[in-house]
C-alpha cells in the first residue's frame, strides 16, 4: 500500500489511570505507526502508581506526545481533556491498556478520505488475561449515507444499536470538526451507564456517511480491574440504567433537533437498545425486570409510543427481529396485566426455542465448513 500523498494530523487520545503494566505496549504501538503525522495526547486521570512516569518519559523520547495531568474525573472526563486541547482532523480514542496494529492509522484515514467518510470503524481482536483463546469481531464491510432523516434513523436503530459496528468508542476513527461544531462531548460515566453508547449517539446524529472494514486493527485487553469497570459499578438493575440513557440521548435529540425524526420516531432507536437487555431473561421474567423501571416518566412516555407503534418495527428490522421486538414491546406495556401477558407467553417461549434451535444447527454447518 502505497503512503498518502499528504498525512493529514491525526489526535490519539489515550486516558492513562493505573495502567504501569500495561502502558509501554500500549504507547509502542503508537508511536511505532506507519502513519507519522500524529498528536498523542495521553491524559493522566489522577493515576497512583507508575504510569505518570512512564508517560513523562515517552514525552520525552517523542516530541509528538502531550501529558495532562488531572484529578480523577473518570473515563469521560479524561476523554473530554484530551478532546478539548486535540488539533487533529481526525480523533482516534485508545484505552491504555489495549494496543493497536501498526497501520491502523494509514488504514483508516486512507479509507475516510477516498470514501469521505465521518465515521470508520475497524474489527478487532479480545485477548483474555485468564487464559481464553482470542476472539475476533469481525465488522462486515459497509458504507452508509445517512442523508436523509430516514437513513440516519434507519442507520443508528438497525446498525449502531444492535452493535453491528460495536458500541465502542476505540474501534472508530472520527472527524474532529463535527465534535467542534455541534459542541459533543462525553456524558460522565460516573453519572451515566455506558457513555460510549451515548456519545456516538449524538455524533451519528451529524454524521453524513459510516464506513466499515473487516481488517481488524484494534487489540482488546479484558482485564479483572480496569478504567472502564472501576468507574461504572453495577449497583442498579440494568433496566433503569438503559432507562437514564435512553432518556439522555432522547434529551439530546429534542434540544438540538427538535423537528427531526430522531425524536418523532425515537421508539425505534429505544426499542433496539433495550433489546440488547430483554433478550439476556427469559420472555416470562420480562415483566418483573421492567417493573424496575416503573414510576419514570420517560419509561412510561417512550414504552407506550413503542408499543403502538410495535407492528412497524417489521419494515426497519425485518421480519426476524421486528418480531422480537415487538413480543418485548407487548410484554412491557402489559407487565401489570398477568392475565393478558401470561396468554402470550407459550407462543413466544415456544418461537424463542425454534429460533435458537435454527441458530444453534447454523452454527454447526459453518464449524463443520471450517
Amino acid at each position: 500500500m502505497c503512503a498518502l500523498k499528504h498525512e493529514e494530523l491525526v489526535s490519539i487520545i489515550i486516558p492513562v489511570y493505573n495502567v504501569e503494566k500495561y502502558l509501554e505496549v500500549c504507547l509502542d504501538s503508537v508511536v511505532g505507526q506507519t502513519y507519522r503525522n500524529l498528536e498523542i495526547i495521553l491524559v493522566n486521570d489522577g493515576s497512583m502508581d507508575g504510569s505518570p512516569d512512564i508517560c513523562r518519559a515517552y514525552a520525552l523520547r517523542d516530541r509528538r506526545i502531550t501529558v495532562i495531568d488531572e484529578e480523577n474525573k473518570g473515563l469521560s472526563g479524561a476523554r473530554n481533556a484530551g478532546l478539548e486541547i486535540a488539533h487533529g482532523l481526525y480523533t482516534l480514542f485508545l484505552d491504555s491498556d489495549d494496543w493497536i496494529e501498526p497501520e491502523l492509522v494509514s488504514r483508516s484515514v486512507r479509507v475516510m478520505e477516498e470514501k469521505h467518510a465521518d465515521l470508520v470503524a475497524f474489527s478487532l481482536r479480545t485477548h483474555y488475561e485468564d487464559g481464553r483463546e482470542p476472539e475476533d469481531w469481525i465488522i462486515e464491510e459497509g458504507d452508509a449515507c445517512l442523508a436523509s432523516d430516514e437513513e440516519r434513523l434507519c442507520y443508528i436503530a438497525t446498525e449502531y444499536m444492535t452493535c453491528g459496528i460495536r458500541f465502542e468508542v476505540w474501534n472508530k476513527l472520527i472527524r474532529t470538526s463535527l465534535i467542534r461544531e455541534h459542541h459533543l462531548f462525553f456524558e460522565d460515566n460516573r453519572k451515566i451507564f455506558a457513555e460510549d453508547i451515548c456519545f456516538f449517539a449524538y455524533y451519528l446524529a451529524f454524521a453524513n456517511r459510516v464506513v466499515s472494514i473487516r481488517d481488524i486493527l484494534y487489540h482488546y485487553r479484558v482485564r479483572s480491574a480496569s478504567l472502564t469497570g472501576g468507574a461504572r459499578g453495577m449497583e442498579a438493575p440494568k433496566i433503569v440504567k438503559f432507562t437514564a440513557l435512553a432518556k439522555t440521548i432522547y434529551r439530546f435529540y429534542e434540544k438540538n433537533l427538535p423537528d427531526s425524526g430522531l425524536v418523532r420516531n425515537f421508539e425505534y432507536i429505544y426499542a433496539s437498545l433495550m433489546h440488547d437487555q430483554y433478550k439476556r431473561v427469559p420472555y416470562r421474567e420480562i415483566p418483573v425486570a421492567a417493573s424496575a423501571a416503573d414510576g419514570d416518566r420517560f419509561f412510561d412516555f417512550i414504552t407506550e409510543k413503542t408499543y403502538r407503534q410495535r407492528f412497524s418495527f417489521y419494515r426497519y428490522f425485518g421480519i426476524r427481529m421486528g418480531d422480537l421486538l415487538a413480543d418485548e414491546s407487548f410484554a412491557v406495556r402489559n407487565r401489570h396485566r398477568p392475565v393478558l401477558f401470561a396468554s402470550s407467553v407459550p407462543c413466544v417461549e415456544l418461537k424463542r426455542k425454534i429460533r435458537t434451535g435454527i441458530k444453534n444447527a447454523g452454527d454447526r454447518r459453518r464449524r463443520r465448513a471450517i
